[in-house]
């Protein structure tokens, strides 16, 4: 059995040569070695002589191959990190919604808060939904005046 099986592929590898060199490359490769690997532990352990192999590895062995059953140290997948921030924006959400939901809107007097992020602007802010459909209804009637115009 060829030793290549049981090892990590690396960029630049000629077994990796179909993968093209774009955006993607890391992920292309990451896919292809967690097959590999996956293929590789599965002979390891129907391999009679697991344990021999296991023990008679060194550091560099057990960080770039599956040795007696193990995935590679260093394939090992990085923690996802956390969804909420670790700054508080929940906590501060949370905090600018119950200080918005005792107001009404200064606008339109409604009482139908939402909060939003935008991307041009760092922080949450409460948003008045019933403002935010009359301003969407301005503006669909505005393209519908256009494209009959045209």
């Amino acid at each position: 059995m060829s030793p290549n099986l049981f090892t990590i592929a690396h960029l630049g590898d000629v077994e990796v040569g179909f993968i093209p060199d774009n955006s993607d490359k890391y992920k292309k490769l990451k896919r292809y070695n967690l097959k590999k690997v996956a293929r590789a532990v599965e002979i390891c352990r129907g391999c009679p002589v697991w344990a021999e192999c296991l023990d008679s590895a060194n550091q560099d062995d057990r960080m770039f191959t599956v040795r007696g059953g193990f995935e590679p140290v260093g394939f090992e997948p990085k923690p996802k990190p956390p969804k909420t921030k670790p700054d508080g924006r929940t906590e501060r959400g949370k905090r600018i919604l119950e200080e918005k939901i005792a107001n009404p809107c200064k606008k339109c007097g409604e009482m139908e808060w939402k909060l939003v992020n935008k991307h041009d602007r760092p922080n949450l802010f409460a948003q008045c939904q019933a403002c935010e459909r009359a301003r969407q209804k301005v503006v669909y009637q505005e393209k519908l005046r256009a494209k009959v115009a045209a």
